[in-house]
């Protein structure tokens, strides 16, 4: 009884395995269709019709000759690989690594497939850098260059320094009159002037 139900469990996880793979590679093939437009698109496909012969075949040599899962796994791993390399949009083929990964999940121990998937996980890393690069580093905030924006609207309206405005005052330049602020904004108004691009005289309004 027990081995029946042993049997069976191992039954439902064979199909399992064998809906994710399809699904996995079905997504695969539909996004290579979408993704090229060129003689891309029949070596992506040529490629992952070699894939799936290895997939399909590997039962049957692994029961002939014990060894060749392992140069299986390899095998499909190079392919992905290549896949990986066809283009800066190909990164969806990284998902057929899943496959080999579970494969040996069902017949390594957990080290053994643990160094693989991390084996696999470089690989798509180093195809990802490749693929968008390392991300700029941001640039730093230039320092602005005048008190004051330049305003489109000036000389029309005046702009404010702090709750002082700019007062009607003669074009020769600082007023002797008016509070120590306004006396310091004029003091100051030709540098600011410069540094902007306004002009540094005024009329009297």
């Amino acid at each position: 009884m027990l081995a029946g139900a042993a049997s069976q469990r191992s039954v439902s996880q064979r199909w399992v395995f064998i809906m994710t793979v399809a699904f996995l590679y079905g997504a695969a093939v539909l996004r290579s269709l979408l993704a090229f437009s060129d003689g891309r698109r029949e070596l992506a496909l040529l490629l992952l019709l070699v894939w799936l012969v290895l997939f399909l075949a590997e039962p049957a040599l692994s029961g002939l000759w014990r060894p060749y899962f392992v140069v299986n796994v390899a095998l499909q791993g190079l392919v992905v690989g290549v896949l990986l390399s066809l283009s800066d949009s190909s990164d969806f083929f990284a998902i057929l690594l899943a496959i080999p990964s579970m494969q040996a999940m069902q017949r390594w121990e957990p080290r053994r497939t643990a160094r693989l998937i991390a084996l696999f996980a470089v690989i798509i890393a180093v195809s990802l850098v490749n693929e968008y690069g390392p991300s700029p580093l941001p640039r730093s905030t230039p320092a602005p260059t005048s008190f004051w924006p330049r305003m489109p609207w000036w000389p029309s309206e005046r702009p404010t320094l702090g709750h002082e405005t700019w007062r009607s005052r003669p074009s020769c330049g600082r007023p002797t009159t008016g509070s120590p602020t306004t006396r310091t904004a004029w003091s100051i108004w030709p540098r600011l002037a410069s540094d902007s691009g306004w002009p540094a005289t005024c009329t009297t309004r």
